[in-house]
């Protein structure tokens, strides 16, 4: 019996994407066009997966048994059409922040063949995710809670919430207070490795500095700086010039803000395991 663990999502998961993206399913299609479906779908691999990593968490806290065949596969094709949900939020972000480098490749938008395509294959990705979910789950007793979930909260973890049939005003209020914690949580990870991190972790060039973003390193610089550091991060954020951004930096390493992010990443981890330990009460 196959378990739920990232290696069978990315083999068995992965070739239940792949056998529906066939001109069976997409009948009349032309040939450029399928091929163009299959370089999407292989594009949705390479990240670090973390959503479905979670959902497997949550999934196993929610059965009071081993899971079974049929529900391992549901919880896959749910895993890769948030696979495919984050091709579409990252395709587009990349567009918008001219970036050229993602997962350790060019990203999408620069690959041969595509350039300014991407903003199609965007909602191409979205299409694709919510025909593969109708293609597996359209008979679920929870697949129409799952599409209204994705439609309003795009890759949001509450389509989760409604597979195991276990939704209560109760737990709804404690995963919701969880996922708030852990998302932001995820967005200020996301905003320290863009300086702090490497390519590999990244799979790009930092850009925030340059591109003016509202991130967590300089929202907590502004509350902590001086009056002199306040002007300079003043003069050089946002502008799209190295030296600026190495300005920028210096007074980044005078506020200490890596440690300052540890103390935050510490005392955020303490949070969501208080709060997932009230998740398991109500649960």
């Amino acid at each position: 019996m196959p378990s739920l663990d990232i290696t069978g999502f990315q083999t068995e998961g992965f070739r239940l994407l792949c056998e529906f993206v066939t001109y069976e399913n997409f009948p009349g299609t032309p040939a450029e066009a399928m091929e163009r479906l299959h370089r999407i779908i292989i594009t949705t691999q390479g990240g670090q997966m973390s959503r479905s990593r979670v959902m497997f968490k949550m999934v196993e806290s929610m059965l009071d048994h081993e899971p079974t065949e049929d529900q391992v596969r549901e919880v896959y094709v749910l895993g890769w059409a948030m696979e495919l949900l984050q091709f579409v939020i990252i395709t587009s972000d990349d567009i918008v922040d001219q970036d050229h480098w993602r997962r350790g490749r060019w990203a999408w938008h620069c690959q041969p063949g595509v350039g300014l395509g991407a903003v199609f294959d965007s909602f191409v990705g979205a299409f694709l995710a919510l025909a593969f979910l109708k293609k597996h789950l359209g008979t679920h007793l929870a697949y129409i809670l799952m599409v209204e979930s994705i439609n309003q909260e795009l890759l949001h973890v509450q389509p989760m919430q409604s597979w195991g049939h276990m939704d209560t005003a109760e737990n709804l209020k404690a995963s919701h207070a969880i996922t708030n914690e852990m998302a932001v949580y995820y967005q200020s990870q996301n905003d320290y490795l863009d300086l702090y991190g490497t390519k590999a972790q990244n799979g790009k060039e930092g850009s925030d500095i340059q591109g003016n973003k509202c991130s967590w390193l300089i929202v907590e610089a502004l509350k902590n700086c001086n009056s002199s550091q306040r002007e300079i991060l003043k003069a050089n954020y946002g502008r799209d010039d190295q030296e600026c951004a190495e300005k920028v930096k210096v007074i980044f390493e005078e506020l200490d803000m890596s440690e300052a992010f540890q103390s935050y990443k510490k005392n955020t981890v303490t949070e969501i395991e208080r709060l997932s330990q009230l998740m398991s009460q109500v649960a």
